[in-house]
């Protein structure tokens, strides 16, 4: 084999090693996320209550997200998570309740998740992400484009 063909056979060897050690790299820290998942699919988990909220009855749901803050109305909806735009809205992620709910661990709650949002809401960029926001679970790029190949 002449000498120039194996030193370039080693030169793309090592390029595909590198690409395979940087494309590890990537995924395991998580970053480019916002690239390899689209959105956010699944319904919003835990106990949904019907609470007063601003004087109108509203749907919540209890989400240990929200669970950290009980103090007053500013923290919970100010302070928890940067408000998730939707359209021409800006919705709060957790919200105050007017009157607190009574827990089966026996404590006062008066802080909870938005019902008007949902899944479909977060993606990788939003606080929380998708991930963290229980029973949500992000859509893959690669799901995305080989559905669109599928004919219907």
């Amino acid at each position: 084999m002449p000498e120039w063909t194996f030193t370039n056979m080693i030169g793309w060897i090592l390029m595909i090693i590198a690409f395979i050690i940087l494309a590890g790299t990537l995924v395991g820290l998580k970053v480019g996320a916002p690239f390899w998942y689209l959105g956010c699919e699944g319904e919003i988990g835990g106990k949904n209550f019907t609470t007063l909220v601003d004087n109108k009855l509203t749907f919540v749901y209890e989400n240990p997200r929200c669970d950290l803050i009980n103090e007053d109305e500013t923290s919970c909806k100010f302070t928890t998570f940067k408000n998730i735009t939707r359209d021409n809205q800006s919705l709060p992620v957790c919200v105050w309740s007017d009157r607190p709910i009574l827990m089966a661990n026996g404590k006062n709650k008066s802080c909870f998740m938005n019902g008007e949002i949902s899944c479909g809401d977060f993606t990788q960029l939003t606080i929380p992400i998708c991930q963290n926001v229980p029973n949500c679970m992000p859509i893959s790029a690669i799901k995305v484009a080989v559905e669109r190949l599928n004919p219907r």
